[in-house]
């Protein structure tokens, strides 16, 4: 008989007949009375079961013949979590090489389904033959063809949430090959013949190989056009005249050179004796050896009849106590120029190099000063000076230069406004220069894109005995919270074995961010299998979760490859450190005045100092030049600043010629003026 009444039983306990929803009906095949019965069960009913039982629910149907009562159904509480178990990561395979991109998906109840996007297009195995999913749910492309360079990414799902991996970057490469040989040319009256070909067999694709060798072959060959000839008594006449005649002219040429030498170095030593004659003062340049900082004082920035011992240096983040609040981060070095509390008469330009990349919608930068009880204030908001201010900053993408008439202690200081806010990274990769054991040990470096940061790693690398194996890179951080990821792959198992027993290193996000730790870095550890082996191949792959990635590809030998050598010492040269007096300055202080003397005073046709300052590209901070005594000296003291210590005079010199000044000769100075 069919059942009259049907209740349900949750965690042993009757569900109460009110809370029963039931729907009668007729079965359409039987005509037999059909009821439906169903129940709500919320969350919270689930959340008060403790221990190890699980919440269950059982349907009882009764009827006059007895009760039947169904399989228990377990009711757990859905989730599904945000970070994978292991995600894609990028590769570089060669055409009709075989891919395959391990995907794990997040912990979640109901099990998450696995799907992959190529550039966001949804990945069907149905449609292309070329590629299937695996139940571990790894994406396998059987052969790679240029049509699968692409950005994949791994999508977990289920009933709660849809989680997406980092996209990993597959590039398909293609070596490039000959074409044939063409047929030999005929032969020409030098007796050669030649034969060419192209690299087109095919063209190398997507960063592959070029061709190895020569795309042209000549031979010696003879034919009736072939003409040997025997050098007569009046051709070694005409070669001994030809010879004759290059000598003289170079003999000429050096003489006029010595004469031009002559007369420039008497011109610069008249001009040096006239400015310190007339100023009793003089001009100075500072720059730290390779530091990226230099401070530039004006020939008029210090008062007649004062001497002042000035000097500038940097400091590492953990010798001075910089707070940093919220979402601030130190984009430059901590810099010290002093002595401070001197008297200027007219702003210096002090100039640090940073690690951000400028972007008004991204960053808020201050410029930060320390006073003299040690508190920190910021003393200019940059992009809201004012010409009032005692501040003033150039800002540019490596470097920002201050105009400050107050010596002290600065740096430059941003705040994210969104994730978009990014650092640049200079990733270095260094490893022993000589080996001696079986392991190997490679250390990747993530350092702030300034030259006092690199140096300081370079200075240490030098005591640890190390050498630079890949050439730098540089890694832009974002503001995401995401921790920057390292990982070593491709070792040829044959000849090497990894140490690392997890997937990849971690950097932690706040480590970078701050801008106060030095030498960030991460260690692979290799282990020669034969201490014969010396041939090192394999990828290096350093990337932020969720933003910017580098990859390193390794192939050297470690007992002799010193390739990048040459980058280690550059970047270890000795700068020039200070100058004093006219060679401080690149302008020559007469033809300086000139400038300044002829571009001042307004020029209704516009040939003045804003057109200067336009065609320099400083038209931005028109207002500050326009509330300095002498405009045109600012603009010249940062083309100074910027260019400092290789300026380019050409550049100025257009610049000016440029302006339709009547006075063409304004980078000229005559006998008389000297």
């Amino acid at each position: 008989m069919p059942a009259t009444q049907i209740f349900f039983k949750c965690n042993g306990e009757w569900v109460r007949q009110v809370d029963h929803v039931i729907e009668r009906s007729t079965d359409g095949s039987s005509g037999l009375p059909a009821m439906e019965v169903r129940i709500n069960v919320s969350r919270q009913q689930v959340e008060k079961v403790f221990g190890l039982e699980e919440y269950w629910c059982q349907c009882v149907a009764w009827s006059s013949s007895g009760t039947t009562k169904s399989q228990k159904a377990y009711i757990r509480i859905a989730y599904l979590r945000k970070n994978f178990e292991q995600e894609p990561l990028a590769k570089e395979v060669s055409l009709e090489q075989g891919i395959v991109l391990p995907c794990r998906p997040p912990e979640g109840i109901p099990p998450a389904e696995v799907e992959w996007l190529r550039n966001e297009d949804l990945v069907d195995p149905s449609l292309d033959p070329n590629v299937y999913i695996t139940r571990e749910h790894s994406l396998v492309v059987r052969q790679a063809r240029l049509a699968d360079t692409a950005n994949y990414t791994c999508v977990a799902k289920n009933i709660v949430a849809r989680r997406r991996s980092a996209s990993a970057a597959v590039i398909v490469y293609v070596d490039g090959s000959w074409s044939p040989w063409s047929k030999w040319s005929a032969c020409g009256l030098d007796c050669t013949h030649w034969r060419s070909r192209e690299c087109s067999d095919p063209a190398p694709r997507n960063g592959g190989e070029e061709c190895r060798g020569t795309d042209l072959d000549t031979r010696n060959c003879t034919s009736d056009l072939c003409v040997h000839t025997a050098s007569g008594p009046e051709d070694v006449a005409l070669y001994v005249g030809l010879i004759a005649v290059a000598v003289c002219l170079l003999l000429l040429l050096l003489v006029l050179i010595l004469v031009y030498c002559r007369k420039k170095e008497g011109l610069d030593s008249d001009v040096a004796d006239s400015s310190i004659l007339t100023s009793g003062f003089q001009p100075v340049s500072i720059k730290p050896s390779k530091a990226g900082i230099s401070l530039l004082i004006p020939p008029d920035a210090i008062p007649r009849g004062k001497i002042y011992e000035i000097y500038l240096t940097l400091h590492k983040p953990e010798d001075v106590r910089l707070p940093l609040a919220g979402c601030q981060t130190l984009l430059s070095p901590i810099v010290s120029c002093g002595p401070p509390g001197v008297l200027l008469t007219r702003p210096v330009v002090l100039a640090m190099d940073h690690c951000g990349e400028p972007s008004p919608e991204s960053w808020s930068l201050h410029l930060k000063k320390q006073s003299c009880e040690g508190s920190w204030e910021d003393v200019l908001h940059l992009g809201e000076e004012a010409p009032s201010h005692l501040y003033y900053c150039q800002l540019e993408a490596g470097a920002c230069y201050v105009f400050t008439e107050q010596l002290g202690r600065f740096a430059l200081v941003g705040e994210a406004l969104s994730v978009a806010a990014a650092k640049r990274l200079k990733l270095l990769l260094f490893a022993p220069v000589a080996c001696t054991s079986l392991e190997y040990n490679i250390r990747v470096y993530c350092l702030h894109d300034t030259h006092d940061a690199l140096k300081e790693v370079v200075q240490l690398e030098k005591q640890l005995g190390g050498q630079l194996i890949q050439e730098p890179r540089i890694l832009h951080f974002k503001d995401s919270y995401h921790n920057l990821r390292l990982s070593i792959h491709d070792v040829p198992s044959s000849l090497w074995k990894s140490k690392l027993l997890v997937s990849y290193q971690e950097i932690p996000f706040y480590h970078i961010w701050n801008g106060t730790q030095q030498y960030l870095h991460c260690t692979f550890t290799l282990e020669r299998v034969s201490p014969s082996t010396s041939d090192l191949a394999c990828k290096v792959w350093v990337w932020q979760v969720e933003g910017d990635g580098q990859s390193f590809n390794i192939n050297f030998n470690i007992t002799k490859d010193t390739r990048f050598a040459e980058l280690l010492a550059l970047e270890s040269e000795g700068g020039v450190p200070a100058l004093v007096g006219p060679s401080a300055f690149k302008i020559p202080f007469l033809i300086r005045q000139k400038i300044i003397t002829s571009l001042d005073p307004p020029c209704s046709r516009g040939a003045d100092w804003r057109t200067l300052a336009q065609k320099l590209h400083l038209d931005s901070h028109l207002s500050f030049f326009a509330s300095k005594p002498s405009p045109t000296a600012m603009i010249l003291n940062l083309w100074e600043a910027r260019h400092f210590p290789n300026g380019n005079l050409s550049q100025l010199a257009a610049a000016v010629a440029g302006l339709g000044q009547p006075d063409a000769g304004l980078f000229t100075v005559s006998e008389a003026e000297c």
